[in-house]
């Protein structure tokens, strides 16, 4: 079956993504429960690369403990806007994604981690300035509890 969440904003409600993945096995029940998401842990990466930062490394490692107790974890992948959206793009934040689930999977989180990539399409900022196309590069990490 397909499994579809919608990450809304707490403060108005508004969704902010919808995300869905292949369910391969278990049983499948139907909830109108509403379960609150805490903020996402962003990692950051090295430009042009799925290569996560030592920050982000500490990161993971601080927030593991809770993501192994987690029903699941959400993580997205994001890339700059400096060069438009492009194929590129959509590729490099699926990596930056794989690799946030990497690491968690090294820190021992075996439960459900499903991963969304969205390129260029939900920037933090959309300035050229190196400094502010860095806070483009990046996964988030939303634990469900």
């Amino acid at each position: 079956g397909r499994c579809t969440a919608q990450l809304a904003y707490r403060a108005n409600g508004k969704v902010a993504s919808t995300v869905s993945t292949v369910v391969t096995a278990g049983q499948v029940t139907t909830s109108d429960v509403v379960v609150e998401v805490a903020a996402p842990t962003v990692i950051r990466f090295r430009n042009g690369t799925a290569l996560a930062t030592a920050s982000a490394r500490r990161q993971v490692a601080n927030i593991s403990s809770d993501a192994r107790k987690s029903s699941a974890v959400l993580v997205t992948g994001h890339t700059g806007n400096a060069g438009g959206e492009t194929d590129k793009m959509k590729s490099l934040s699926q990596k930056r994604a794989m690799a946030a689930r990497s690491l968690l999977r090294d820190r021992g989180v075996n439960g459900v981690i499903a991963i969304q990539s969205y390129g260029a399409s939900q920037t933090v900022s959309n300035s050229k300035k190196e400094s502010q196309q860095a806070l483009n590069r990046r996964a988030e990490i939303y634990i469900i509890p």
